[in-house]
């Protein structure tokens, strides 16, 4: 008889084993679980995200055998959710039905929009949740760079650390481009750390674009959050120079072994530039959302 339960922490590393095996084959590959390729990081994102209350799992298990595996790591004071999975070794679509139905009872009641994000050749995962209610929104990229032996010195005019007397500013340049986005400018200034950055590019006093990076230590990567310049200052060379920024910040700052960030299938100005500057087409992936009623 099998049995559906939350995963403890300490079958983190039992699981982190299996998830690296999934993700090697498109097929059964899910990007959101994919900070890190190697079982150890992974295991070090799940520790930090369980400590910090915003990851669970949940697990099919027949005897002392894992069968399918589903989680979700989320905003503990928001509203969205990132799902993980599925993953399965021989379970029953009704299996992985039940720990999805116990996933959504321990979720907060706050929770209310969940995103996929699978490979695109993982057909079984998008048929998963396209049969429990997510709906397609799209396809989208994922760019690596990867750091060179060698970098020469950026010397980048006009990019500078985000300044505090052009917080506002930059929160309201955010809040015009990406206005539905998960963060706010002034959550995004909110959440600077040591990990957390932006960097903004400066004429003249004014605020003409930026861009947002994480980093990712455990996994020895970095993330381009956000990229946005002003309408009006477009084509100038400005996303390069942000982009290059991000390189510098990444690579020579701290000593990341790569830097990610992920874009629309449509945006293909974007794509070309990101391509100029460095990045490679990693993965094409499609995401799926469900909008759960509010508690």
């Amino acid at each position: 008889m099998s049995e559906v339960r939350k995963v403890l922490p300490s079958e983190f590393p039992r699981i982190a084993v299996w998830i690296e095996r999934m993700n090697r084959s498109p097929e059964t590959h899910c990007l959101h679980s994919s900070s890190g390729e190697r079982a150890e990081e992974l295991v070090a994102e799940m520790e930090s995200l369980h400590r910090t209350g915003e990851l669970i799992w949940t697990v099919v298990v027949g005897g002392e055998e894992m069968r399918g595996l589903i989680g979700c790591e989320f905003e503990r004071d928001g509203h969205r959710g990132w799902m993980r999975g599925p993953f399965s070794s021989g379970a029953s679509a009704d299996d992985l039905d039940r720990v999805w139905f116990q996933l959504q009872g321990l979720l907060p009641p706050s929770i209310h929009r969940l995103d996929t994000f699978l490979n695109i050749k993982n057909r079984e995962g998008q048929e998963f949740y396209r049969r429990n209610g997510f709906e397609r929104q799209g396809e989208s990229h994922e760019y690596l760079a990867v750091r060179p032996p060698e970098m020469a010195p950026a010397g980048i005019e006009h990019c500078v650390p985000l300044p505090v007397e052009h917080q506002g500013a930059f929160a309201s340049l955010h809040d015009r481009i990406f206005p539905q986005t998960y963060y706010n400018g002034a959550q995004i200034v909110h959440r600077l750390d040591e990990d957390h950055c932006v960097w903004v590019y400066l004429d003249s006093g004014q605020v003409l674009g930026y861009i947002h990076l994480a980093a990712e230590p455990w996994a020895d990567e970095g993330f381009v959050e956000y990229l946005g310049v002003e309408d009006d200052f477009r084509g100038r060379g400005i996303g390069s120079a942000l982009l290059h920024t991000a390189l510098d910040w990444g690579f020579k700052q701290h000593g990341l072994a790569a830097l990610g960030l992920v874009v629309a299938d449509g945006n293909t100005n974007a794509r070309s530039m990101y391509e100029r500057c460095g990045f490679a087409l990693k993965h094409t992936g499609v995401n799926q959302r469900l909008e759960r009623p509010n508690a």
